[in-house]
Order: structure tokens, then C-alpha cells, then sequence
């Protein structure tokens, strides 16, 4: 009875499900090696300063909760196209690594290389918080051209009518495989128009993605708040599809990211941003001032198209 009484008085209230499943993902690294949640989940509960008996106690007691709300999470992540930071085991879906380690038998050639890229430009990450924001929107008009976009013009930095970047992006089709038909298949292009905004302190709101969403329905129309055309390369037809873009070097709220679902507004956060990046021709493989110039050096000699 004396011991029952004495872990009654020493015991903590439990931290709050979504706090500690946000504590979890965060400890595991991108191209950390399998562990088994039992352990991932005492060592959370831990980091929120529970007793280790505690934690041990409850992580077991909720590794089905938490195996459930993973898959959950995960498979969100998948649908909203953004870029994952865990996955699970091949052999063993108890078992959480980083998105980018390489399983051994598992992963081929490619597939390694690739992690192994987009694991070294996702460290670097905190590069692009460096940038000025003029730089990071100019940085994002050469990612969307690494994602196959042409005529791809960044507006003036200032007075832009809260458009950032818009460009052309042909979808791909049978089309372009039967002879005789390119003329046909050059019809099938999309109008993409976005927003950069460079947030390292603050999450994007909904406000952020219904601001661009008001802009791009302006721009179909061509009503700006100036006299002057202001983008006379943007000429939209009234049956003209168009993406809506939003690109961000920080994080999305949950409500923003429901918002992009429900509406259609294609987000790409700072995780996924530094993804992207690791497709292109820049190798980021120093840390620090280093890494911050090399990325200047490298949107200098791109140097996008100012509409």
C-alpha cells in the first residue's frame, strides 16, 4: 500500500496526445537509422519531463494510439504533397526512421542518391532563412523553373499586387507521344501564378493563402490597383487554368494547410522548399556563411526574369 500511495504522489499528469506526438516527430532526424516507437515514445515523454517510470508505463500503454495517429499524419503529409520527415520500416511499421534513411537491400542506387541529396540540402535549411526576402523570391523562381516551368518572370519587388512569380507549365499527356500532334499538345499548359513569403518566427495563416487566392482571381480578370498593365506578359483567357502557388521558407498552421486542401492552393513549406532544391543543379555541402553564399552566388547566376 505505502509504494502504490508513493507513486501516486510522485507521478505527473500525463502531457497532452498532440503534444507529444509533435515531440516525437521532431526528435527523429531525417536520415536517423529504425527505432522502435516504444523507445521513441519513452524518450518524449522524457524531453516533457516526465519520471522514467512514467514514461516507460505510458509508452507502452499508448503505442497503438500513436502507431495510429503516424500513419495518419503520415499519409496527410503524402496528400498535401509535402515533404516527409519520417517513415516507417520496410520490415516493420513499429519501427520510425528518417525520411531519408537508406535501407540497405531495400533502396536502389537512385533512390539512395537521392535521399542522400535531399538529406544534405535539408541541413542546410537554415541557409535560405538567411536570404533577404527579395532573394528568397527570386530563389523560388528558379525552383518552380527546376520543376519544369517556362517563361517564368519574377514581378518588381515592390508594388507587386500581391503576386510574387507567375509562368507557364505544360501538363503532360499522351499527346506528346503521337506523331503529328504537337501543335495540340502545346494546348495543354497551365497558368501558375504564387506568392513567396519568407516567415522564419511566424506559421503562415489563412490569411496569407485567401490574400494570394484574391490576387490570382484578380489577375484572371485584370483589375490591379494601378493605372498601368501591370504584368502585360500575363494575359489569361477566361477558360485558362491556373495553379495557385504559395511557397514559404517556414511553416504552414494546420488550418493553412486544411485551407490548401479544401481550395485547391498548392502550399510547399520550408521542408519541402529545401526538397525541391535538392532535385537542382546546387550541391549544398558546407555549413554556415559558407552555405548562405554559396546560395547568393548560385541565385546570382541564375538571375531570373523581372517582369
Amino acid at each position: 500500500m505505502t509504494r502504490i500511495v508513493a507513486w501516486q504522489v510522485h507521478s505527473m499528469a500525463r502531457p497532452k496526445f498532440n503534444v507529444l506526438i509533435d515531440r516525437l516527430i521532431a526528435s527523429v532526424d531525417i536520415d536517423d537509422p529504425p527505432r522502435h516507437l516504444v523507445e521513441l515514445i519513452t524518450a518524449a515523454y522524457v524531453q516533457l519531463e516526465a519520471p522514467e517510470l512514467d514514461a516507460q508505463m505510458w509508452a507502452e500503454d499508448s503505442l497503438h494510439r500513436v502507431s495510429q495517429r503516424l500513419t495518419t499524419l503520415h499519409n496527410e503529409l503524402i496528400q498535401d504533397g509535402r515533404s516527409l520527415r519520417y517513415a516507417f520500416n520496410s520490415s516493420d511499421v513499429l519501427y520510425l526512421q528518417g525520411a531519408c534513411f537508406v535501407e540497405s537491400g531495400i533502396d536502389d542506387e537512385d533512390a539512395a542518391s537521392r535521399k542522400r541529396r535531399r538529406s544534405a540540402t535539408h541541413r542546410l535549411a537554415a541557409a535560405i532563412g538567411q536570404l533577404e526576402p527579395a532573394e528568397f523570391e527570386k530563389l523560388c523562381v528558379i525552383a518552380l523553373e527546376g520543376l519544369g516551368a517556362y517563361e517564368v518572370k519574377l514581378t518588381p519587388y515592390r508594388a507587386d499586387q500581391g503576386i510574387d512569380f507567375y509562368g507557364r507549365l505544360r501538363v503532360g499527356s499522351a499527346l506528346a507521344d503521337i506523331a503529328g500532334y504537337p501543335p495540340v499538345f502545346d494546348k495543354f499548359c497551365v497558368w501558375v501564378i504564387g506568392q513567396a513569403k519568407h516567415f522564419e518566427a511566424t506559421q503562415v495563416a489563412t490569411f496569407d493563402l485567401r490574400e494570394l487566392v484574391g490576387s490570382v482571381q484578380l489577375a484572371r480578370s485584370g483589375e490591379y490597383g494601378s493605372v498601368n498593365d501591370r504584368y502585360p506578359d500575363m494575359k489569361i483567357r477566361s477558360c485558362d487554368p491556373i495553379f495557385s502557388l504559395f511557397m514559404t521558407s517556414g511553416t504552414i498552421s494546420r488550418e493553412a494547410w486544411l485551407l490548401c486542401r479544401n481550395s485547391g492552393v498548392i502550399a510547399i513549406d520550408g521542408d519541402s522548399f529545401s526538397h525541391i532544391l535538392s532535385e537542382t543543379s546546387i550541391e549544398l555541402d558546407s555549413p554556415g556563411l559558407q552555405a548562405v553564399e554559396k546560395l547568393r552566388a548560385f541565385i546570382a547566376e541564375k538571375q531570373p526574369v523581372v517582369s
